[in-house]
């Protein structure tokens, strides 16, 4: 009974069936007919062309208020409170920007 076990094998899943040997999946993508895009050799993907509305609407809600708040408010908390506040802000606002790119 245990080398039936042995013999049997999981199934495979919907990628391993169609993908070669050796390839990874932002190579076979495109025959694949996935729209999304890929960058930096697959480590970085987007969307299809057609998310590019909601992207915009995305980095909008980052920016706007985030513009709002080192215009309007970082220099009066500064003065205020204390300077490493906005420094503080300025740098998780620069990791967001990095992170989500």
């Amino acid at each position: 009974r245990e080398e039936r076990r042995e013999e049997r094998r999981r199934p495979l899943a919907p990628m391993e069936m169609v993908l070669p040997r050796g390839k990874r999946v932002f190579e076979v993508w495109p025959i694949l007919e996935g729209r999304n895009r890929f960058f930096c050799r697959g480590l970085c993907i987007t969307g299809p062309k057609e998310d590019i509305r909601f992207n915009m609407c995305t980095w909008l809600c980052i920016l706007v208020p985030s513009v709002f708040y080192f215009v309007v408010c970082a220099r009066d908390i500064a003065a205020n409170v204390h300077w490493l506040l906005p420094a503080a802000t300025g740098l998780l606002f620069s990791v967001t920007l990095v992170l989500l790119l």
